[in-house]
């Protein structure tokens, strides 16, 4: 019986990269030289593309790296890597999209407020032009709570020009930015 050599997995991932990078490439190899298979936990915030790390918003993602071996190399412990994408310039960590169009075609179907998940206290308000409060929730998440152009009771609100205020806990501090943004159906 032949004894299987040990692998171990390496990575030199940066731990934040600004939101403006585009493509990173990712230092991740094993040792025995076989290639390796990376994961990643938040496609809203970069994709993968072989060993290139593509960023498009802001946010964290974790990075799996694997390698199963083969008939010479036992499997290597399996490496999960940690990147931030950030934005040094912004006031607050978090960045409102502009334009929301529930319109079911895939693309800006609510308010996507980027990193918005890693701040879990958080309360979204949303206004139209009279400054009438339209709709408002705590614990924003771009998922299960997200403003999609509904209100209470089902009814949609008319296409137009709305304002915002996010506020979000930041070490213990609330912070807050207001903007505006376009709704098209």
């Amino acid at each position: 019986m032949v004894q299987k050599a040990a692998q171990a997995i390496t990575s030199n991932a940066p731990a934040e990269v600004n939101r403006d990078a585009g493509t990173v490439p990712l230092d991740i190899s094993a040792s025995s030289g076989l290639p390796v298979e990376l994961t990643i936990d938040d496609e809203e915030v970069a994709t993968l593309d072989g060993t290139s790390l593509n960023i498009l918003r802001l946010g964290t993602v974790r990075i799996t790296a694997t390698q199963e071996g083969d008939a010479n190399h036992e499997p290597a412990e399996p490496v999960t890597v940690t990147v931030r994408v950030t934005d040094p310039s912004a006031n607050l960590p978090v960045r409102v999209h502009k334009a929301v169009s529930p319109n079911g075609d895939g693309i800006n179907e609510y308010l996507i407020i980027e990193a918005i998940k890693e701040y879990p206290d958080n309360r979204v308000s949303i206004f139209n032009r009279n400054g009438t409060v339209v709709w408002e929730a705590s614990g924003y998440n771009n998922g299960t709570v997200a403003f999609r152009g509904v209100v209470t009771g089902g009814h949609y609100v008319p296409a137009g020009t709305y304002f915002y205020v996010a506020e979000i806990k930041v070490n213990g501090e609330w912070k807050y930015e207001k903007g505006w943004f376009v709704l098209r159906y």
